[in-house]
């Protein structure tokens, strides 16, 4: 029984809790191994199918981290290497000690510019997954009217959609989003045309495969950001 042969699970390591700076890059030798048997245990599985770097780790070798990776994928414990807001050039330092599988890094309709990094990847075998597809929710068009949102909440600390003269830059694009939703004709035919707002965004389904939101067949996410440790929606 079980469906775990179905599931592909993904998650990250690399930050750690910092008493001065409150996290902390850390992608020690010591840090990975240390994480994945966390991760391990938290997931109540034997193998973790798509293993990220969250972030680059200035003082640390890459190198060092790619050997405790190596060890972990050898040992059958990941199966999948990913980095996640890698520059090209850290990605192909990183594969001087091993394969890239897949990178992660922030892409939707108001943050295109990691398409020509995700078009090289895929040149290159590195498949992408995306974060922010929906621009921390601005994109699904239930913001109409500036929100207030409580103090450190990651829609104005870490994305600027819902700041001016940003936000109501984007309502503009929502309005022609709202035209194209509403013209007759069967929904699906073209990737973007004649689907709601936030519904999904690409520019390519092969260079584009797999993102965090919009709408999936049997379900709606919710929120297109959750915590390091969780089972990956496909499509």
């Amino acid at each position: 029984g079980g469906y775990r042969d179905r599931v592909l699970i993904s998650t990250k390591f690399g930050l750690a809790p910092d008493a001065l700076r409150g996290m902390r890059n850390d992608t020690s030798f010591k840090a990975v191994i240390r994480e994945v048997e966390s991760s391990l245990m938290n997931l109540k599985t034997d193998v973790i199918d798509f293993y990220f770097i969250h972030w680059p780790d200035p003082d640390t070798p890459i190198a060092e981290t790619m050997s405790a990776l190596n060890l972990l994928r050898n040992a059958g414990k990941i199966r999948f290497l990913g980095v996640s807001n890698f520059s090209r050039e850290q990605i192909q330092e990183a594969e001087k000690y091993g394969k890239i599988d897949v990178q992660q890094l922030q892409f939707s309709m108001v943050h295109p510019k990691h398409k020509a990094l995700i078009e090289w990847g895929s040149k290159q075998g590195i498949d992408a997954f995306t974060y922010g597809s929906l621009g921390s929710g601005i994109l699904s068009g239930k913001y109409r009217t500036l929100p207030e949102f409580k103090p450190g909440d990651t829609r104005i600390t870490f994305y600027d959609y819902f700041k001016e003269p940003k936000f109501s830059k984007i309502q503009k694009l929502l309005a022609v989003m709202d035209e194209i939703a509403a013209m007759p004709g069967e929904p699906g035919g073209d990737y973007l045309a004649r689907s709601k707002p936030g519904s999904g965004y690409g520019f390519d389904r092969n260079d584009q495969t797999r993102t965090c939101g919009g709408k999936l067949r049997c379900f709606h996410l919710e929120a297109d950001r959750s915590g390091n440790d969780a089972a990956e929606c496909g499509d």
